[in-house]
């Protein structure tokens, strides 16, 4: 158990070793929101980091992304009506934290969290349960690969679009 729980935080830490971060500008939630869930698809990310600090006038809310999926990122942020500006250098991410599932994010603190496969996991003020590395189920789902420089972008992303040349299709829950 001890070997599992310190290979998954070493695989977090890993895994967080090669984000980048940016800090999200919205005037409207919807369209970031959209955004994150769709990239913590497997058919996208598969998995985002959020981290979020409250202030008094101004709370900031910086979301991690692989590298492999920033022209991902930067169109859906056009296409979403959100803008992405760089994390500040003295801006600090929190070392790795258990995290666990949760419903909605609490706002009135600053968090750390996981979103994988449209699910939420937050690391608790000083939880002793929960995952290095949570996983979310697919519960079933036929996965897709998207060519982010083919036609599927034309019209807005869709990670879950027929893909051409595979039998069947994925409908969307988006």
């Amino acid at each position: 158990m001890f070997k599992k729980l310190f290979s998954n935080r070493a695989m977090r830490e890993k895994w967080e070793t090669g984000l980048v971060w940016f800090r999200l500008r919205y005037l409207e939630p919807e369209g970031p929101t959209r955004c994150l869930k769709l990239l913590s698809r497997p058919q996208a990310c598969g998995r985002v980091a959020l981290y979020y600090l409250p202030g008094k006038s101004v709370s900031r809310l910086y979301l991690g992304i692989p590298e492999t999926h920033l022209r991902l990122l930067r169109r859906m942020a056009a296409d979403f009506g959100f803008s992405l500006k760089p994390k500040p250098p003295e801006v600090g991410i929190p070392a790795a934290q258990r995290l666990t599932a949760v419903t909605d994010l609490p706002g009135d603190r600053a968090f750390m969290a996981h979103i994988v496969n449209e699910a939420v996991f937050v690391n608790g003020e000083k939880s002793k349960s929960g995952s290095y590395w949570p996983q979310a189920s697919l519960l079933g789902e036929r996965l897709a690969y998207v060519n982010i420089d083919g036609a599927s972008l034309a019209g807005g992303f869709n990670p879950l679009a027929a893909v051409p040349g595979c039998a069947g299709s994925v409908g969307s829950r988006a």
